[in-house]
């Protein structure tokens, strides 16, 4: 039973050396074992000691801490080993149970997570005494922590109670235990070979120190590069000083940092070939001094991996086998990369290795590239759970059906009603359910798009939406998918992992994997449907990311995070969710993408600094290194909390990154068997200059001359001027076979023009050629022709059911409708009652009703028409809750939080100020028609070339039958006269259509409809804020349309219509008259643009852009949008 250090030349994991001592063993024992540090070499030590005829039975090769676990779960104390996730959720625990003074200023976020985690995994066994997160104050006091460093070790120490209360252990007890449980119960091991470690932590020290009392332990150093024995020699040091202590180890709790000892004499220094080997007596004949490595290298090659890191020695003279890139930027480093590599495969490498500090990037720039030249490539990309987009879906949809099942819990039930359902709310926080959105749109749903987008568009239509709405609609196959709707299921009675499964099941290919799409014609009807093809990345990924959700699963289930209570449930859904999120977010899902080329005679792999340093030396012909800038490869100080507390304690001792650094640079430049290659960047994105990184810089020191320039390095450089050829795949620029000018936007062939205009749904042609237009409609063709088509024949409309001026205005206008409408029908009634005549007998329109409108000083009447007011706007507003039969929503204004409460507030104040202001304004005027509709189910109305459609707001009339047109606008009265004026009132010049021609229009169809009446006023009506009062005003009027709220006088000219003027029209009208009818003819050639199929965009000014959906449009004059 000893501990014995081997020296070897062979840069194998099993190589000549290793192998002869594990033949040795198996001489004289049954089995024998191969320790190796991670499971991508235990897969290279295997193959190479299968190799071996002596060697195909016997061996075990693993990793001490697989080894460990193994024999720990059948002679250990029943505990089992903590996994990545249970220490994420535990540490969560302790943190957030933890009160304020115990973590003494620490946060409850995921670094200081980390931190108690990893103090945990690597020391737990050696910290000062804390049961319970009462700390050795003697032992406190002896080590000199900080009020920071003693809340992290206090925090450890609740963490490994809530640990052992698990039933858990942690890494580094169990490769401390694993030794004393083999011996307490007279295991006997078999001899132990460790290879291919440079470094250790003191765990696994501590691991092979208590083996080495049981059997016989090998540790194999390799020696190729002098710089890197010192540390091998300190490694094996403090292996010996371990070892040496034996049965009198100290117990935990002890401190010492394990590189106290005296050298064993069995294992004496000599002098081998020039080097330095310690080579114990018992295998001195292991290493003779003329064993040599059976691989093959480029001899370059070969001398600088000798020389690498020595700051003396032979220069190492450059023959083409090591060579540089220096891309003028990051957009040239893909092609110079790709350029190089098509070079080397011309030249027979087949296979070639390209290590990036950004694989994920360097997949997705050099991929295509590599495919475009005939190279096959893959790679192998570690991505952090939440940033894939299959990861960040589910956690979505988990995250999105647990908050809405707790609302569902509490949310006030509706109330019936005699003209429905009234929906009640709670917190509407969620609305619209976008993460549930994103899920259902992602591939793992299953969900046809087209069907993903109606149910998010149905969703944000909808502000009386429910979470019990939603769960219902995530449950019904017919509206999502099979798959959803059982995960949905099954993640209601909190089973995760079965939900997991359910997504899971297309892509195993269990269930169908359903549609991706589909297209329906005007009458819904499925006229193409499209399957959903297999895609082997995102069926890799997906399966990879649930896959994680069933492992995360399982360690909640036995964290007894269980929500079902017939199990012994004792979490909420939504609090499961949260501890799977927190297990998740630092969960990484490892991907290997892969691209292969038919015929292809040379393969690259794309891997990670780390992955490939654990190459197999010589395995690959050719190994280029990108990112070899000092900003792209750092150099770590090692001044971190972790490291620190790891030497208070005694632990660790204070080391430096750079060995180790080294040490992974040196293994991965001897994978290459011929080449060498290492590129780097000049400049980053922001045209900053780079410098070369410490390794390339140490590599080129190497060679003769010492420095760039001088080194004799074959160099190549690409710059970033021909950024066509540089982006594409095949490095060529674009080859122009022709060119077409950019037509104006909304611009129509000629042959298609006539599908601009189209006739009502149900008829086969227009009505007498005419098209059926409303008066916003033509509003918004003179805003902007192209604007109309998007919004109005396109139905580019925004889908979200917004709380905006536009539904503000739309209740306004209901409100003051039935409040002047009650106010008219009471004092009809009253009228009427007083002459003896029938209720329903109707009465002229010029008719004056005593109390159908409140004039000003009439303050009994004011309030009398405020609380019908205040009455229509709460019933008004409990209408909007109300649900009349299935699936219908008559709502416009549904506030959601306290701040649309108080814009609702400020509305009902507005309005009642606006009857405020009226008082004053329309002298002698009474209110008769109020929403009046036409051109609907009656004789339509033609105007301008079209039949109009619409309904006008208010119209108030006079003894003498002349008539004022109202619009309601809920808009602020500081962009009334820019907006509602009419500029041609004050110019000498010909008739120019005015901003705003609504209600213009509306005044022409009530001359038309109501030829007893006489329209000599057409006015917006501003019923926010201040109020303003603004529009055409027939000159003789003016005094009683503005009453006593006058108008500034240089807005009059933009108001006042001189009754003289004929604004150019032909004819005896004149005044107002002359106006609506210029209006008409100006309208007219525009709909004779309209009919023509004219649809260009041509804005009037920047705010016609306003609302636009066509963001991308050349005439845009405004970037905004609703």
């Amino acid at each position: 039973m000893s501990l014995n250090i081997l020296w070897t030349d062979d840069e194998r994991l099993a190589g000549a050396d290793v192998t002869r001592v594990l033949t040795s063993a198996l001489s004289s024992c049954a089995g024998a074992t191969l320790f190796v540090p991670s499971f991508a070499q235990q897969q290279l030590a295997a193959c190479q000691v299968a190799r071996h005829p002596d060697l195909s039975l016997g061996v075990t090769v693993t990793t001490p801490l697989a080894w460990a676990e193994e024999r720990w779960g059948i002679w250990g104390d029943g505990r089992g080993l903590v996994d990545e996730a249970a220490r994420c959720l535990l540490t969560r625990e302790v943190l957030s149970s933890a009160p304020d003074e115990l973590r003494g200023g620490l946060g409850t976020n995921p670094g200081t997570r980390r931190l108690v985690g990893e103090l945990a995994s690597r020391a737990l066994p050696w910290m000062p005494p804390a049961k319970g997160g009462e700390l050795d104050d003697a032992r406190v006091c002896e080590l000199g922590l900080t009020d920071g460093e003693k809340a992290a070790l206090r925090l450890v120490g609740r963490y490994a109670q809530r640990l052992h209360d698990h039933g858990l252990i942690e890494r580094s007890e169990l490769l401390c235990g694993v030794a004393d449980a083999l011996r307490e119960a007279g295991v006997v091991v078999a001899p132990v070979v460790v290879s291919g470690f440079t470094s250790m932590d003191r765990a696994e020290r501590e691991l092979l120190a208590g083996l080495a009392g049981l059997c016989e332990v090998t540790v194999a150093f390799g020696r190729k590069n002098a710089e890197l024995l010192a540390g091998c020699e300190e490694l094996a040091e403090s292996l010996r000083a371990l070892a040496d202590r034996g049965a009198q180890r100290e117990g935990p709790g002890t401190r010492h940092d394990g590189l106290q000892g005296a050298v064993p004499s069995a294992t004496a220094g000599v002098r081998q070939g020039g080097e330095t080997g310690l080579v114990p007596s018992v295998l001195a004949d292991a290493t003779p001094a003329d064993a040599t490595p059976s691989l093959v290298r480029d001899p370059e090659l070969e001398e600088l991996l000798g020389r690498l890191f020595l700051a003396s020695g032979k220069r190492v003279v450059a023959r083409g086998s090591v060579s540089l890139l220096e891309a003028a930027g990051p957009h040239a480093e893909a092609e110079l990369v790709a350029r190089k590599i098509d070079e080397l495969a011309c030249k027979g490498i087949t296979s070639v290795v390209v290590v990036a500090p950004d694989v994920e990037r360097a997949w997705r720039e050099l991929a295509p590239k590599l495919e475009a030249r005939g190279v096959s490539v893959t790679a192998e990309l570690p991505c952090a759970f939440p940033k894939t987009d299959e990861g960040r879906a589910f956690l979505e949809f988990a995250q999105g059906v647990a908050q809405l099942a707790t609302l569902a819990e509490t949310w006030p039930p509706s109330q019936a009603s005699a003209e429905g359902e009234l929906v009640r709310l709670g917190d509407m926080g969620w609305w619209p359910p976008r993460g549930l959105a994103d899920f259902l749109l992602s591939g793992i749903s299953c969900v046809p798009t087209t069907q993903a987008y109606r149910l998010d568009r149905r969703w944000r239509q909808d502000r009386l939406l429910t979470p019990t709405d939603v769960l219902r609609d995530l449950q019904s196959p017919k509206m999502t998918s099979l798959p959803v709707a059982q995960a949905t299921r099954e993640l209601l009675k909190g089973r995760l992992a079965s939900a997991a499964s359910k997504l899971l099941g297309p892509l195993l290919g269990r269930t169908e994997p359903g549609l991706q799409d589909f297209v329906q014609d005007d009458r819904g009807r499925r006229t193409q449907e499209l399957a959903r093809a297999r895609e082997a990345l995102f069926d890799a990924r997906a399966t990879a990311v649930l896959a994680l959700v069933l492992k995360v699963a399982a360690t909640l289930r036995r964290l007894g995070a269980v929500v079902d209570p017939k199990r012994g449930g004792t979490v909420t859904l939504a609090g499961l969710v949260a501890q799977a999120t927190d297990a998740l977010s630092d969960a990484l899902v490892s991907l290997r993408p892969t691209l292969e080329v038919a015929g292809a005679t040379c393969k690259v792999r794309i891997l990670s600094a780390r992955a490939a340093a654990q190459l197999e030396p010589a395995s690959v012909d050719a190994v280029v290194l990108m990112g070899q800038s000092s900003d792209e490869s750092l150099v770590g100080t090692g001044d971190d909390v972790l490291s620190a507390l790891l030497v208070l304690l005694g632990v660790e001792r204070d080391s430096d990154p750079l060995p180790q650094l080294r040490s992974a640079f040196l293994s991965t430049l001897a994978a290459a068997r011929s080449r060498v290659v290492l590129e780097r960047s000049l400049l980053d994105r922001s045209l900053r200059q780079r410098w070369p990184s410490v390794m390339l810089t140490e590599l080129r020191s190497c060679y003769e001359g010492g420095g760039a320039g001088k080194d004799g390095l074959p160099v190549e450089r690409l710059d970033e001027a021909e950024a066509d050829a540089n982006c594409a795949p095949s490095g060529r620029p674009s080859v122009r076979v022709g060119q077409e000018a950019l037509g104006q936007p909304g611009a129509v062939s000629p042959s298609l023009r006539g599908l601009v205009v189209v006739p009502p749904e149900g008829r086969a042609e227009l009505l007498d050629g005419r098209p059926l237009l409303s008066a916003s409609q033509l509003e918004s063709y003179l805003e902007c022709p192209y604007k109309w088509f998007s919004l109005r024949r396109l139905g580019l409309q925004n889908s979200d059911a917004d709380l905006t001026s536009l539904e503000m205005g739309t209740f306004a206008h209901r409100v003051l409708e039935v409040t002047h409408r009650t106010m008219l029908d009471r004092a009809r009634e009253r009228l009427l009652r007083e002459r003896g005549r029938a209720a329903n007998t109707q009465l002229p329109l010029t008719e004056r009703i005593e109390g159908s409108r409140v004039g000003e000083g009439d303050s009994e009447g004011l309030e009398r028409a405020r609380r019908i007011l205040s009455d229509e706007f709460d019933l008004h507003l409990e209408h909007q809750y109300l649900r009349q039969g299935k699936g219908s929503r008559a709502q416009v204004c549904v506030p959601h939080d306290d701040e649309e409460r108080g814009q609702l507030e400020q509305l009902r104040q507005d309005l009642l100020s606006t009857l405020d202001y009226e008082s004053g304004l329309f002298l002698g005027f009474e209110p008769r028609l109020f929403e009046w509709s036409f051109g609907r189910g009656e004789a339509p109305v033609e105007y301008a070339g079209a039949y109009l459609v619409g309904t006008v707001d208010r119209v108030d009339v006079d003894a003498h039958g002349l008539a004022i047109v109202i619009d309601y606008k809920h808009r602020s009265p500081t962009v009334f006269s820019k907006e509602y004026g009419i500029p041609t009132l004050a110019s000498l010049g010909s008739f120019v259509l005015p901003r705003r021609v609504q209600s213009l229009v509306y005044g022409q169809v009530v001359r038309r409809r109501h030829p007893d009446l006489r329209v000599v006023a057409t006015v917006y009506l501003s019923s926010k804020g201040r109020h303003a009062v603004f529009g055409a005003v027939s000159r003789n009027v003016s005094d009683r349309v503005f009453g006593s709220h006058p108008l500034d006088p240089r807005q009059l000219p933009l108001t006042q219509v001189d009754d003289a003027c004929d604004f150019g029209v032909a004819g005896s009208s004149r005044g107002m008259e002359a106006l609506l009818d210029a209006t008409e003819e100006a309208i007219a050639e525009k709909v004779e643009q309209l009919l023509a199929g004219h649809v260009e965009a041509d804005p009037i000014d920047a705010a016609a852009c306003h609302y636009c959906p066509v963001m991308n449009c050349d005439m845009r004059r405004s970037g905004w949008a609703r």
